[in-house]
């Protein structure tokens, strides 16, 4: 599965890793193609996960509970790597990326709304 690098708001590590496509069986047009690779979390269990959008920004609760770096030399390069595993106690909804396109059309709304409240006004002096 292919998967495109993502636009993030200011703030907000970017965890995802460049990687090379390769086949099964050497006959794919797309090997050796860039993709971005992006971890995963999995809940289950609980109802309230079935309220998250799509996509878009939440804030999680987490305890650290192991980190790592590793420094790895290999055809004389050296490479630091940092490993972090987190608890998440909670997840909090903020922001879906649909949201952004309803703030836009309630904005234009709201503007036409106050135009013509201006405009009545106007009239009834």
């Amino acid at each position: 599965m292919e998967h495109t690098k993502y636009k993030l708001p200011d703030g907000f590590s970017d965890l995802g890793e460049s990687v090379k496509t390769m086949s099964m069986d050497g006959m794919d047009s797309d090997e050796g193609k860039e993709s971005t690779h992006y971890p995963c979390l999995y809940f289950s269990g609980k109802e309230s996960l079935k309220n998250l959008p799509k996509s878009g920004t939440a804030v999680i609760h987490f305890k650290k509970i192991m980190e790592r770096q590793e420094e790895t030399t290999k055809n004389g390069e050296t490479k630091k790597t940092y490993s972090v595993e987190l608890e998440i106690h909670g997840i909090k909804p903020m922001e879906s990326d649909d949201s952004y396109e309803e703030k836009g059309e309630t904005e234009k709304d709201d503007e036409s709304a106050i135009d013509k409240g201006l405009e009545d006004a106007e009239e009834s002096k």
